[in-house]
């Protein structure tokens, strides 16, 4: 290992302590506002909002690679921009005006706007456990590929089957009324979900899970949005 590496400044991860969050949860009608814990026993995941990663090892192998790519100039304005633009939330671990309501066995949880949404708004950071990428994966429907900077993979994803915060519930969608980008902080770059399009008060969110994510799987019967 060479000295740089090892010596390398690690971006932190703010983690604040989510015991006095509340989750806003619609099961057979009934809605309530949900703990963490309580969010836990009904999806079978532990809510962070955080990223959390795996090793130091990979934190510091992510923030090498951020490193170079700022002194190299490859990241594009839009998610160094994103990056400062949206820190105060990815950081907080902000929560929008969201339902979190049981759609039945066919699609299961879905996330819904109790107020209207404008373009650009934040919604989520998509996070879980970054970690590398294994063969097991692609049997994995929770997994969202990392990536640095746009459209240059890595050999890294955020596994969020066991612990993630909202973004995990979002439903894929042919028409999408939200986009997954890239916000950079220091040198970990972030993956969230923003405003695509007007969204309406009562109105499912949903991304487009991309071709890459059927390509192994079985494409759904029914499209949500």
């Amino acid at each position: 290992m060479n000295w740089w590496f090892s010596k390398i400044a690690l971006t932190p991860i703010y983690k604040p302590p989510t015991s006095a969050m509340k989750i806003r949860v619609e099961v057979d009608g009934v809605e309530s506002l949900a703990s963490p814990k309580e969010l836990e026993l009904l999806t079978g995941a532990k809510f962070a909002p955080w990223l959390e990663i795996q090793s130091e090892r990979i934190h510091r192998a992510v923030c090498k690679l951020g490193a170079k790519l700022r002194r190299k100039q490859k990241m594009s304005l839009e998610q160094l921009w994103q990056g400062n633009y949206y820190k105060r939330e990815i950081e907080s671990g902000y929560m929008p005006d969201v339902l979190l309501r049981w759609t039945g066995e066919e699609v299961g949880w879905g996330l819904f706007a109790r107020r209207a949404f404008r373009p650009k708004e934040f919604i989520a950071e998509y996070t879980g456990l970054l970690r590398r990428w294994r063969r097991a994966d692609r049997k994995n429907a929770y997994c969202f590929e990392y990536v640095q900077e746009s459209g240059h993979p890595t050999s890294y994803l955020i596994d969020a089957r066991d612990q993630a915060g909202i973004a995990r519930y979002i439903n894929h969608s042919a028409k999408p009324n939200l986009k997954p980008t890239l916000a950079t902080i220091g040198d970990v770059t972030h993956v969230i979900l923003v405003v695509d399009r007007p969204i309406e008060k009562g109105e499912q969110l949903c991304y487009d899970y991309g071709p890459a994510y059927w390509s192994h799987r079985k494409e759904p019967i029914i499209f949500q949005g």
